[in-house]
C-alpha cells in the first residue's frame, strides 16, 4: 500500500461528525516533550505550552500556533502529513 493511500486510510479512523477544539493547556497537560499529535479540529491559544510536541490539526488560531512554535514545536495541517509519525496521540 503506497503511502498516501494510508494515509488517507489512517485519517478516515480518526475522523469524527462533531470537530474538536483544543486548547494548548490541554496539550500541555496530556503531551510529552517530542510527541506526534493529530487533533482532529481546531487547536486555540488558551493557556501556555512549554513541550516541544508535533502537533497536526485541521486548523490553528493565530495565537496557538505562535505559542506551539515559541516552544520549540511544530504546528502542521493534517493536510500536509505525508506519513503516519510513529508513537502518535490523537487529542480530542
Amino acid at each position: 500500500m503506497d503511502m498516501e493511500k494510508e494515509v488517507r486510510k489512517f485519517l478516515e479512523k480518526i475522523k469524527q461528525k462533531k470537530k474538536a477544539e483544543v486548547n494548548v493547556y490541554k496539550l500541555e497537560k496530556l503531551c510529552n516533550d517530542g510527541d506526534n499529535v493529530i487533533v482532529y479540529g481546531k487547536v486555540l491559544g488558551d493557556g501556555e505550552i512549554t513541550k516541544k510536541i508535533n502537533v497536526y490539526a485541521l486548523g490553528f488560531s493565530k495565537s496557538a500556533k505562535e505559542k506551539i512554535i515559541k516552544a520549540g514545536g511544530n504546528a502542521l495541517k493534517i493536510k500536509d502529513l505525508k506519513s503516519i509519525p510513529k508513537g502518535i496521540k490523537i487529542i480530542r
